[in-house]
């Protein structure tokens, strides 16, 4: 039976710990934990008695498959089980995780929809506020999964389903059978303020170690349960929920677990937008809506055709914006609630995107897109009227004075075979091509395009505006990493003078903009368009290995972001010595052996770090021992191998490596 944790050896547990973390309380459906026919009950208390009409109690159904105490699992058929321990989610950065080992058995497919396979639920300690997260099976035009999630206060409008996430992933083959053993994890991150929530969720085949579907949301509620114990719950469809024509069949969960852990946050978030569907935009369709009620109501056309179409059959749920693909009209997105707060002085502007890009095929100088803050701050969202422009074509319109508004810099297709950075918007004729204006230049082939290939290779692109203690002043910075092959460039102009940016208090508009005319199937793919302001200082630390990684790869920085969502979080595989954007690098993971009682394990060579081993025979019973933390010496970054004997006198143990 597959445990809960990541790295699963026979009876052994291995699962990398963030520092800060709290210990899991964890609950697995065996007889060792008491678990029998009727109501549950073991290491924690749980209950239902919502809604009042069904069943009370989170109850083995002895008419079905029942509890199995050789396997470990149970059926239910029961609304919703609360368990009955609580954490608090008290500062910003606190995250809140629950996590659950099930499987499901399909009963077939017909033309309705929307059966609903398992619910994970956050909710606060009178159960009515809550956050809902629901995994679905959709039929139509495949078989697929989808997410739909649900809040108390404004409301969390439902996530789309994706032609990539096929219910094949599973394990269920055309419509009907058992799946497999399926991980499903919700994590609730509480943000700047008390109606900012970030989820993640992520359902992964333990049997195949693969990712079914994932995604990540930012959104508002009027939740109340800062400050205050906050619960879990699950649910497995009731005989009403079974109902739909497609009907899932019965559910087996083999174990559930909550627990929370703290992150420390360098910057205040003023918006995470991914072009992959969520929030009710439609699969096939504009990325972003114009609903005021969800999040993208934020988002304002800024000039031509909406800015990009969700292209859902390419790698990474990229919106596409190519001649291929839409009008190709000038098109682009202002963030028109503007950063939220003035930025202070030493604190940093980032404003960055994923993004691949392709070349026009006739090297030609042309701009793939402009990333930049702007001052302007009309919201009209005619598509008609140019409201903002773009960094280098302010030459052509009507005010000449327009660039004076803006800070940020330009992506382009250069005609001497390489990418160009400009930096410098400070007149109105920064064309590409003019060496003194451009901050310098990337070879194509290092961003993935040559010959006939003209699809270049996965990028982050983070434009930084530090506001100096100089008035007027700002220093200014692009990076650019290849996430496909961990290369890295960055870009600097110190010293750039904008007078109205820097006394524009909170009314600065984060703006991408890509030009018309692509041909030949040239243009852009993005997602991921995200602005921080970072604290002061926030990057002025002299940067170590976990810094130099995360830099190369692209990464927020945040050891518990899983980039490639394979399982395996950012700061596992760094000390693992794994790819964190390919999901089949994972590095290499712990490994016992049996005969000797050996426990080994490789570890970066950082000696910045620690490591301790913990042990402990009983999940319920007792605590967790360790002759830890123990420091690691080597300082080379390469992986060195590591053993610690346990012995083999017991029959189960269980095993943590932390690393901090």
């Amino acid at each position: 039976m597959r445990m809960k944790t990541q790295f699963i050896i026979g009876a052994i547990a291995a699962v990398v710990l963030v520092a800060g973390q709290a210990q899991a309380a964890f609950t697995d459906f065996t007889a060792a934990e008491g678990y029998t026919n009727g109501n549950l009950h073991g290491q924690v208390d749980w209950s239902t008695a919502w809604p009042s009409n069904y069943p009370n109690g989170f109850v083995v159904d002895t008419n079905a498959a029942g509890y199995n105490g050789a396997l470990g699992v149970c059926t239910v058929y029961s609304n919703w089980a609360y368990w009955g321990e609580s954490e608090v989610a008290d500062t910003r950065g606190d995250t809140l995780v629950a996590k659950a080992v099930f499987k499901y058995e399909a009963l077939g497919a017909t033309p309705a929809n929307n059966g609903i396979l398992f619910t994970l639920k956050f909710l606060g300690s009178g159960g009515n506020d809550n956050i809902r997260c629901s995994l679905r099976r959709s039929k139509g035009p495949v078989q697929s999964l989808t997410f739909q999630l649900a809040s108390t206060g404004d409301n969390a409008q439902s996530a789309t389903a994706f032609e990539g996430h096929l219910e094949k992933y599973t394990g269920v083959v055309n419509y009907i059978g058992e799946s497999d053993w399926l991980e499903y994890t919700a994590q609730l991150m509480r943000g700047i303020n008390k109606n900012d929530w970030k989820l993640e969720l992520v359902v992964k085949n333990l049997a195949t170690d693969e990712v079914c579907i994932a995604g990540r949301w930012t959104f508002k509620s009027s939740l109340n349960f800062y400050n205050a114990p906050d619960y879990v719950g699950m649910m497995e469809g009731t005989n009403d929920e079974t109902k739909n024509n497609i009907a899932p069949g019965s559910r087996q969960v083999d174990s559930f677990e909550f627990y929370s852990y703290h992150q420390d946050i360098l910057y205040d978030e003023v918006c995470d937008g991914n072009i992959d569907g969520a929030k009710g935009n439609a699969e096939e369709g504009q990325a972003w809506t114009d609903d005021s009620s969800t999040w993208y109501g934020d988002w304002g056309y800024m000039s031509g055709t909406p800015f990009v179409r969700v292209a859902h059959d390419k790698y990474g749920k990229f919106g596409s914006h190519r001649n291929i693909d839409s009008a190709v009209n000038q098109t682009g997105r202002k963030w028109i609630t503007g950063l939220g707060r003035a930025p202070l002085v030493d604190e940093t502007i980032q404003w960055s995107v994923n993004t691949r890009v392709y070349a026009t095929g006739h090297g030609d100088e042309h701009p793939f897109f402009d990333l930049y803050l702007t001052a302007n701050s009309i919201n009209n969202k005619d598509p008609d009227t140019k409201i903002a422009y773009s960094i280098n074509q302010v030459e052509s319109v009507d005010d000449p004075n327009e660039y004076t508004k803006m800070l940020g810099c330009r992506i382009a297709q250069d005609d001497n075979g390489s990418m160009a950075v400009l930096l410098k918007p400070a007149n109105n004729y920064s064309n590409v091509g003019s060496s003194n204006n451009v901050t310098g230049w990337i070879p194509l082939g290092d961003v993935g395009i040559s010959g006939d290939d003209l699809q270049g290779d996965r990028l982050h692109v983070a434009y930084r505006a530090k506001k100096t203690a100089a008035p007027t002043v700002w220093d200014c910075s692009v990076i650019i990493s290849n996430m496909d092959t961990a290369a890295s460039w960055t870009f600097t102009e110190d010293g750039m003078t904008n007078t109205l940016l820097y006394y524009s208090g909170s009314a600065i508009y984060p703006t991408v903009i890509d030009p018309k005319g692509f041909t030949l199937g040239g243009g852009i793919e993005m997602d991921d368009l995200i602005c921080r302001i970072y604290y002061t200082n926030a990057f002025d630390l002299p940067p170590g290995p976990w810094d130099d990684f995360t830099a190369d790869y692209g990464l927020t920085g945040v050891k518990t972001d899983d980039a490639d969502m394979d399982g395996v979080v950012d700061w596992g595989e760094y000390a693992f010595g794994g790819n964190p954007t390919n999901a089949d690098d994972v590095g290499v993971l712990p490994s016992f052996e049996a005969s000797s009682g050996n426990y080994i394990f490789a570890l970066i060579g950082d000696n910045t770090i620690s490591y301790s081993v913990l042990t402990r025979d009983d999940l319920v019973l007792g605590l967790w021992t360790t002759n830890g933390p123990l420091p690691i010496t080597a300082n080379d970054n390469i992986l060195s191998n590591y053993t610690e004997s346990v012995g083999t006198a017991t029959n189960k143990m269980f095993i943590k490596l932390l690393v901090e």
